[in-house]
Order: C-alpha cells, then structure tokens, then sequence
C-alpha cells in the first residue's frame, strides 16, 4: 500500500492516477471535514493532518512507502517533520518527499530555505527515502501566465532575466511574499546557474523524453481558445 501525502495537489493528482494505471494500492490523505471524492477514484482516503503528528501514525499504519507534499505554509517544516517521524514510528520502506531546485543548498529564499531543512531532516532521520526537486511546473503557465497576457501580448514577471527550466507535474499567497523571496533567488542566479538546469532525469527515471511547455500548450490551446472566443 503506498500512502500519498498531497493527493489533491497538481503532482499529487498525478502521481496518484498513475499508480492506480499501475495496479498498486494507493492510499490518499485527506483532511477532517473535506468532501469526499476529492481525490482520484480507486484511491482509499485516510483522514489525517500533517499538523497532528498521532494522525500521521494512524495514516501510515500498513503502508510501505510514502510519498509526502503539502502546500506552502508558514508551518510547513513542522507539517513535514511530524510526517517524517511518523514514518520512521510506523517503519515505511520508503519515503519520497516533494522538494524544491536549489533545497540542497543555503538560500535567504524563505520556500527554498523551508525545503532546505526538511530535506537534511529527512536525510539525518535514518529512513529509506528519495527527495526529488522540481523546479516551475509547466501546468503553472496556462494557470498563472497564459491569463495575464494582455492585448498586445505582453506579460510581466518578477524573475527578471533569468532563466528557469520547467517539468510537467505528470512526469514526476504569507504566500505573496514568500513567492517574492522565490523570484529574488531565481534574479540572483542570472541566466545559467542553478534555476536554469536542464537534467536527463525524467528521461532515464521515466524511459521516455519529457514532455515540453509546446506540447501542454498543444493540449489545452483548444480550451483556451474557447474561453477567449
């Protein structure tokens, strides 16, 4: 049984319906109060609260890896440490953390240095684990971007010149000014250092090419071209 942390969540949705095309188990967080049917059906939903660590344990009784995400929150480290320990209290196999470019070093960016210490948490804690760090989705385009494109095609961001590479969820706002901090670190590092990385990884983890920022867009565009007609 494989416990997902996150499961409403773009990756978390993901991750999820891909296990289920897999066969396996899947076991999905929810939280005291939420509708039900809030996540993939084929699921199994467990109602917990990364704030309650006895939650977390009650969560993970019978799982045998784990995969934890949470939305940004001011209390995120603590959220990810009760998750962590209630692991290792309930002896998952594995535990995959959702982390973030730029967590395996020191950065003034508060979501990069809240990702940083629940990475080295994790590592120092014993269990098997894997941190993956993504850096922006692609799916945050039609989202946030793809909107504010005005009528002669301009948008602005806050990242000034830098460059920053992209990953498909699928393959894999105290807000405001955390994503402020966020922008800083990615201007900070110009146009070809950390933020900028291109990896092989999905395509040797995934045995196959990663998707491209064309072909989302050559998904949705016919949507899209609704809204704006």
């Amino acid at each position: 049984m494989i416990l997902v942390i996150g499961g409403r969540s773009k990756i978390g949705a993901a991750l999820i319906g891909e296990l289920l095309d897999r066969g396996q188990r899947v076991r999905a967080l929810v939280r005291a109060g939420e509708p039900a049917g809030r996540v993939p059906a084929g699921a199994e939903e467990v109602t917990g609260d990364l704030a309650d660590e006895g939650s977390m344990v009650a969560a993970m009784e019978g799982i045998e890896k784990a995969f934890l995400l949470s939305s940004p929150h001011p209390d995120a480290v603590g959220w990810h440490r009760h998750a962590i320990d209630a692991a290792r209290r309930t002896e998952v196999q594995l535990l995959v953390r959702s982390s973030i470019l730029g967590a395996d070093r020191e950065s003034p960016a508060e979501f990069i240095s809240a990702h940083t210490i629940c990475d080295r948490y994790l590592e120092d804690s014993g269990l098997p684990h894997v941190i993956v760090r993504p850096n922006l989705f692609l799916q945050n385009i039609p989202e946030s971007t793809v909107p504010s494109i005005d009528a002669s095609g301009n948008f602005y961001v806050d990242a000034g010149q830098a460059r920053i590479s992209m990953v498909d969820t699928r393959d894999n706002q105290w807000f405001a000014s955390a994503l402020v901090g966020l922008d800083q670190d990615h201007r900070r590092s110009g146009t070809d250092v950390y933020a900028a990385q291109v990896t092989s990884n999905v395509e040797r983890l995934a045995g196959r090419p990663p998707r491209s920022l064309d072909d989302l867009l050559g998904e949705i565009a016919p949507s899209l071209l609704g809204n704006w007609s």
